[in-house]
């Protein structure tokens, strides 16, 4: 699949990118952009922000190659926690892709502004309305795979926003119709809202199982955000089970893995960082500060390979 063809060829396409942004900027701008759901998809999150910035500092003349690069730069400023800015940008590649009557790339950027438009309670509506916009466009075309991912950015809102008993039904269509594709990046992140509404249905036994699934998942497919995000929840399913000891060491290595790419769960989300509120700090209060920063420390050191293999078997403390 792409996917593959594209890992195989990874060197080859840097090794075009170094060449052109020297000779042919044009050339580098139209790259970067039709890449950068493939930085997205790896987590090579600092890669693709730096290649993106440095091809929305180049002119270009093609339309349609500036509207990818603003929609790629905007996706990554946003998970840089540079919302506004994001926003703003990819606004602006809606722009331009109505201007071209390109339905199918408006349907991918109007969902990308709904995922990430604001996590404000207040904002909610303008998030739902954006990604039904996309997704009655797809329908519109009538091409599953685009359907399927507004549907995921629907089910991105609806738990993000804490509608679980609202989101569940949309995810368990989600689960269905990724499967369905063998749409990997579907199938995870429908595998993380699954987890997430167990979770805050205080299934604490169900909520582990299912973010072990979706640690294998990430680990499986290569998504390092996926795998680490999915480790997070696995530690706070531990922590509502009173297995403090496993729940810091997880969370601690989940954290460390996310630092050394760059980025962090924290300050993200407000469900996430309640939960981390909850079952994290929560934990170490139970245990006190010297044990806390012990099992800390021993989450670290055993290293992100050996953390995942901990985490997946369910038994261990």
């Amino acid at each position: 699949n792409w996917l593959n063809t594209h890992d195989i060829e990874e060197d080859n396409l840097m090794a075009a990118l170094e060449w052109a942004e020297e000779y042919s900027p044009e050339e580098f701008c139209w790259l970067a952009g039709s890449l950068a759901w493939y930085w997205m998809y790896k987590t090579k999150l600092v890669l693709g922000k730096q290649l993106l910035e440095t091809a929305h500092s180049m002119a270009t003349s093609k339309p349609e190659i500036q509207a990818r690069v603003l929609h790629g730069l905007g996706y990554f400023l946003c998970m840089f926690n540079e919302v506004e800015k994001g926003i703003k940008l990819t606004k602006e590649s809606l722009k331009i892709w109505r201007s071209l009557d390109n339905l199918q790339e408006q349907a991918f950027v109007l969902t990308q502004i709904g995922s990430f438009y604001s996590s404000k309670p207040s904002d909610i509506e303008s998030r739902l309305l954006y990604t039904e916009q996309g997704l009655e466009i797809a329908r519109q075309l009538g091409k599953p795979g685009l359907i399927n991912h507004c549907l995921s950015s629907l089910c991105q809102i609806l738990v993000h926003s804490k509608q679980f008993e609202r989101g569940l039904p949309y995810v368990e269509d989600l689960i269905e119709s990724s499967e369905m594709l063998e749409q990997p990046w579907g199938i995870m992140s429908a595998r993380h809202y699954h987890s997430d509404c167990a979770l805050a249905q205080k299934d604490y036994q169900e909520a582990e199982r299912r973010y072990g699934l979706g640690v294998s998942l990430g680990v499986k497919y290569g998504n390092e955000w996926i795998a680490f995000a999915d480790m997070q929840g696995v530690a706070f399913a531990l922590s509502g089970q009173r297995r403090w000891k496993k729940s810091l060491r997880l969370n601690a290595a989940s954290v460390e893995k996310s630092r050394t790419m760059g980025v962090s769960l924290a300050g993200m989300l407000e469900f996430w960082d309640e939960w981390i509120d909850t079952y994290i700090e929560g934990a170490k209060k139970e245990l006190g500060e010297e044990l806390a920063k012990q099992y800390e420390a021993e989450g670290i050191a055993m290293g992100f390979d050996k953390a995942v293999e901990y985490a997946l078997d369910f038994e261990k403390d």
